[in-house]
């Protein structure tokens, strides 16, 4: 083989190489969130004058995030029990064991095996009443998802305002 055909060969390669890169960067997903206190509440019912603390994730990268499942890790302020995993059910029987009602309290939604968030979509996916966030030391959704391209990621989620 000669100089330029390994010249040419190795440009191909290098080519090759740069658009299954491009490629594989323009399906990643991306999973970020903001957290905020709002004044009157997006995803419940409940008196205006009430402020919450609301979660919105969004998939800012090209792809979608597919979502493999998600696990709740809630430890309440009064208990010396910590770091407890919980499924989305679960978790709403604890939260209803510690008088919180669903969709008048609090609001949480269940994204389950499956679910695509696409690329650019929001969803609310926690909001709450802020008096009510006296009752929690921590309150954390972990995302287990993956890429068109079965890359697997994770994702941590704190669901409260204060962080421990």
């Amino acid at each position: 083989m000669d100089t330029t055909s390994a010249a040419t060969l190795f440009v191909t390669l290098v080519g090759a190489l740069l658009v299954r890169h491009q490629f594989a960067i323009s399906v990643l997903p991306r999973i970020n969130y903001v957290s905020d206190i709002k004044t009157a509440p997006q995803t419940f019912k409940a008196n205006h004058s009430s402020e919450t603390w609301q979660v919105e994730i969004r998939n800012t990268g090209l792809g979608p995030a597919i979502i493999a499942h998600i696990d709740y890790f809630l430890d309440l302020e009064n208990s010396k029990e910590t770091k407890h995993d919980y499924t989305f059910n679960s978790l709403i029987t604890k939260l209803a064991q510690i008088d919180l009602v669903r969709n008048s309290d609090y609001s949480i939604f269940n994204m389950s095996k499956g679910f695509s968030l696409a690329p650019k979509d929001e969803y609310v996916v926690f909001e709450i009443k802020t008096n009510h966030l006296a009752k929690f030391k921590r309150l954390t959704m972990v995302i287990y998802f993956q890429g068109q391209l079965g890359n697997k990621y994770c994702r941590e989620i704190s669901l409260l305002a204060k962080a421990n």
